[in-house]
Protein backbone atom coordinates (compact mmCIF):
# COMPACT_ATOMS: atom_id res chain seq x y z
CA UNK A 1 0.00 0.00 0.00
CA UNK A 2 1.12 3.52 -0.53
CA UNK A 3 0.07 6.42 0.70
CA UNK A 4 2.04 9.86 0.08
CA UNK A 5 4.63 8.15 -1.89
CA UNK A 6 5.59 6.36 0.97
CA UNK A 7 5.08 2.20 0.87
CA UNK A 8 3.41 0.38 3.94
CA UNK A 9 3.22 -3.34 3.91
CA UNK A 10 0.87 -5.74 6.19
CA UNK A 11 0.91 -9.14 6.33
CA UNK A 12 -2.34 -11.63 7.64
CA UNK A 13 -3.00 -14.89 7.86
CA UNK A 14 -0.34 -17.81 8.20
CA UNK A 15 2.35 -19.45 5.73
CA UNK A 16 1.62 -22.68 7.48
CA UNK A 17 -2.03 -22.83 9.55
CA UNK A 18 -0.91 -26.11 11.45
CA UNK A 19 2.42 -24.72 12.61
CA UNK A 20 1.01 -21.07 13.17
CA UNK A 21 3.68 -20.02 11.10
CA UNK A 22 2.54 -16.37 10.09
CA UNK A 23 2.85 -14.94 6.71
CA UNK A 24 5.48 -12.34 6.76
CA UNK A 25 7.55 -10.10 3.53
CA UNK A 26 9.42 -12.79 2.86
CA UNK A 27 6.72 -16.07 2.41
CA UNK A 28 6.25 -16.99 -1.17
CA UNK A 29 2.74 -18.41 -2.32
CA UNK A 30 2.08 -20.40 -5.49
CA UNK A 31 1.42 -18.60 -8.26
CA UNK A 32 -1.31 -20.70 -9.26
CA UNK A 33 -4.25 -19.37 -12.05
CA UNK A 34 -2.33 -16.01 -12.34
CA UNK A 35 -0.34 -17.29 -14.39
CA UNK A 36 -3.00 -17.71 -16.84
CA UNK A 37 -2.99 -14.26 -16.94
CA UNK A 38 0.87 -13.38 -16.83
CA UNK A 39 0.77 -15.69 -19.97
CA UNK A 40 -1.89 -14.04 -21.99
CA UNK A 41 0.28 -10.92 -20.99
CA UNK A 42 3.23 -12.48 -23.01
CA UNK A 43 0.87 -13.18 -25.69
CA UNK A 44 0.00 -9.43 -25.79
CA UNK A 45 3.65 -8.69 -25.77
CA UNK A 46 4.28 -10.76 -28.67
CA UNK A 47 1.36 -9.36 -30.46
CA UNK A 48 2.74 -5.70 -30.00
CA UNK A 49 5.74 -7.06 -31.30
CA UNK A 50 3.85 -8.30 -34.46
CA UNK A 51 5.31 -11.22 -33.93
CA UNK A 52 2.14 -13.48 -33.95
CA UNK A 53 -1.44 -13.07 -34.43
CA UNK A 54 -4.41 -14.05 -32.23
CA UNK A 55 -5.19 -15.46 -35.65
CA UNK A 56 -2.83 -17.88 -35.91
CA UNK A 57 -3.45 -21.52 -35.66
CA UNK A 58 -2.22 -23.60 -32.45
CA UNK A 59 -0.56 -26.17 -35.45
CA UNK A 60 1.82 -23.67 -36.43
CA UNK A 61 3.31 -23.77 -33.40
CA UNK A 62 2.51 -28.00 -32.60
CA UNK A 63 2.61 -29.79 -35.86
CA UNK A 64 2.37 -33.16 -34.71
CA UNK A 65 -1.03 -32.12 -33.86
CA UNK A 66 -4.40 -33.48 -35.77
CA UNK A 67 -5.96 -31.99 -38.52
CA UNK A 68 -8.72 -30.98 -36.55
CA UNK A 69 -6.38 -28.76 -34.93
CA UNK A 70 -5.96 -26.55 -37.88
CA UNK A 71 -9.35 -24.70 -36.65
CA UNK A 72 -7.70 -24.37 -33.09
CA UNK A 73 -6.28 -20.17 -32.85
CA UNK A 74 -3.95 -18.89 -30.16
CA UNK A 75 -7.38 -16.70 -29.36
CA UNK A 76 -9.26 -19.42 -28.89
CA UNK A 77 -6.45 -21.16 -26.72
CA UNK A 78 -6.14 -17.60 -25.05
CA UNK A 79 -10.02 -17.25 -23.79
CA UNK A 80 -10.62 -20.78 -23.14
CA UNK A 81 -12.95 -21.25 -26.61
CA UNK A 82 -10.26 -23.97 -27.90
CA UNK A 83 -12.90 -27.00 -26.77
CA UNK A 84 -9.94 -28.45 -24.44
CA UNK A 85 -10.81 -30.19 -21.32
CA UNK A 86 -10.30 -28.24 -17.93
CA UNK A 87 -7.12 -30.45 -17.21
CA UNK A 88 -4.80 -33.07 -19.81
CA UNK A 89 -4.45 -36.72 -18.20
CA UNK A 90 -1.62 -36.90 -15.40
CA UNK A 91 0.43 -39.27 -17.99
CA UNK A 92 0.83 -36.13 -20.32
CA UNK A 93 3.93 -34.93 -19.51
CA UNK A 94 5.87 -34.18 -22.47
CA UNK A 95 4.96 -32.31 -25.85
CA UNK A 96 5.12 -35.72 -27.92
CA UNK A 97 2.91 -37.06 -25.50
CA UNK A 98 0.69 -34.12 -25.67
CA UNK A 99 0.80 -35.05 -29.78
CA UNK A 100 -0.22 -38.56 -28.90
CA UNK A 101 -2.70 -37.88 -26.72
CA UNK A 102 -4.27 -35.55 -29.36
CA UNK A 103 -4.15 -37.95 -31.52
CA UNK A 104 -6.43 -40.31 -29.84
CA UNK A 105 -8.49 -37.61 -27.94
CA UNK A 106 -11.17 -35.65 -29.55
CA UNK A 107 -12.04 -32.06 -28.30
CA UNK A 108 -14.76 -31.46 -26.16
CA UNK A 109 -16.40 -29.15 -28.53
CA UNK A 110 -15.23 -27.40 -31.55
CA UNK A 111 -13.87 -24.10 -31.61
CA UNK A 112 -15.96 -20.69 -30.81
CA UNK A 113 -18.90 -23.14 -29.94
CA UNK A 114 -18.51 -23.05 -25.84
CA UNK A 115 -16.58 -21.21 -23.33
CA UNK A 116 -14.56 -23.61 -21.08
CA UNK A 117 -12.08 -23.36 -18.51
CA UNK A 118 -8.66 -25.12 -19.73
CA UNK A 119 -5.41 -25.38 -18.09
CA UNK A 120 -4.81 -27.68 -21.50
CA UNK A 121 -5.03 -24.43 -23.27
CA UNK A 122 -3.45 -22.06 -21.33
CA UNK A 123 -0.40 -24.46 -21.11
CA UNK A 124 -0.41 -25.18 -24.76
CA UNK A 125 -0.26 -21.19 -25.36
CA UNK A 126 2.84 -21.41 -23.29
CA UNK A 127 4.45 -23.83 -24.93
CA UNK A 128 3.53 -21.82 -28.73
CA UNK A 129 4.88 -18.60 -26.82
CA UNK A 130 8.18 -20.98 -25.78
CA UNK A 131 8.61 -21.68 -29.48
CA UNK A 132 8.23 -18.72 -30.54
CA UNK A 133 10.61 -16.86 -28.00
CA UNK A 134 13.07 -19.59 -27.68
CA UNK A 135 12.99 -18.95 -23.99
CA UNK A 136 11.32 -21.10 -21.13
CA UNK A 137 8.06 -19.78 -19.32
CA UNK A 138 10.13 -19.49 -16.24
CA UNK A 139 12.42 -16.95 -18.01
CA UNK A 140 9.71 -14.95 -20.17
CA UNK A 141 7.78 -14.90 -16.82
CA UNK A 142 10.81 -13.04 -15.15
CA UNK A 143 12.10 -10.96 -17.85
CA UNK A 144 9.18 -9.45 -19.38
CA UNK A 145 6.68 -9.42 -16.49
CA UNK A 146 7.93 -9.36 -12.85
CA UNK A 147 10.87 -7.82 -13.02
CA UNK A 148 9.53 -4.70 -15.00
CA UNK A 149 6.90 -4.47 -12.27
CA UNK A 150 9.33 -5.08 -9.48
CA UNK A 151 8.12 -8.25 -8.08
CA UNK A 152 10.20 -10.68 -6.54
CA UNK A 153 12.55 -12.09 -9.08
CA UNK A 154 11.16 -15.90 -8.20
CA UNK A 155 9.08 -16.98 -11.19
CA UNK A 156 7.55 -20.09 -11.60
CA UNK A 157 10.39 -22.30 -9.72
CA UNK A 158 11.14 -22.25 -6.27
CA UNK A 159 15.25 -22.20 -5.77
CA UNK A 160 15.64 -24.61 -2.55
CA UNK A 161 17.10 -22.46 -0.27
CA UNK A 162 13.95 -20.30 -0.20
CA UNK A 163 11.46 -23.06 -0.02
CA UNK A 164 11.53 -22.56 3.65
CA UNK A 165 9.38 -19.55 2.99
CA UNK A 166 7.08 -21.11 0.85
CA UNK A 167 3.12 -20.93 2.03
CA UNK A 168 1.06 -24.07 2.30
CA UNK A 169 -2.23 -23.76 0.99
CA UNK A 170 -5.19 -24.12 3.42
Amino acid sequence: LYVKSKQYSYYFGYADRDKKIPVTRDTIFELGSISKVMTTLLLAEEMKANKLHLTDPVTNYFQALPHYFSNVSLKNLATHTAGLPFNLPEKVKTQNDLSLYFKRAKLDADPNQQWQYSNAGIGMLGIALEKLTHKEMNQLYLADVMVPLGMQPIGVTVPKELKVNYAQGY
